[in-house]
């Protein structure tokens, strides 16, 4: 009886391992990687393909750690708004300060839509 509940366990570890892959968590990773094999072949494999990880062999199974690093931030969201027209007066540095006034990171131009010559924002939305 309490091999077959070992024998349970050590299936579960591994449908885990193997069905996570991958494990991120605060710049430290692992990766399974099948069977041990022969002495010294578990951390070669894992240094093979991460530079500097450290492989390691437990129930049989080859566990390769590794520092991932922080994962990358979103990009931010970008949003587009108008500003009137342009003019001689008004150009691209005039459309440009306007919009950098109004919004939060904005670039403005002045394009030509139609016969229309319009300020346009771009900028980190919020």
């Amino acid at each position: 009886m309490a091999n077959q509940i070992s024998n349970y366990s050590l299936v579960f570890i591994v449908l885990t391992l193997i069905i996570t892959g991958s494990i991120k968590v605060k710049g430290s990773c692992s990766q399974a990687l099948g069977a041990c094999g022969p002495l010294g072949d578990c951390d070669g494999r894992c240094k093979a393909q991460h530079s500097g990880g450290q492989g390691s062999c437990d129930l049989n199974l080859c566990t390769c750690y590794y520092n991932c690093g922080p994962p990358n931030p979103p990009s931010p969201k970008i949003c587009n708004a108008g500003l009137g027209l342009c003019s001689f007066r008004c150009n691209d540095d005039c459309c440009n300060s306007k919009c950098a006034s109004k919004y939060y990171k904005a670039v403005g131009m002045c394009n030509t839509i139609g016969t229309s010559n319009l300020c346009t924002c771009q900028y980190v939305c919020r």
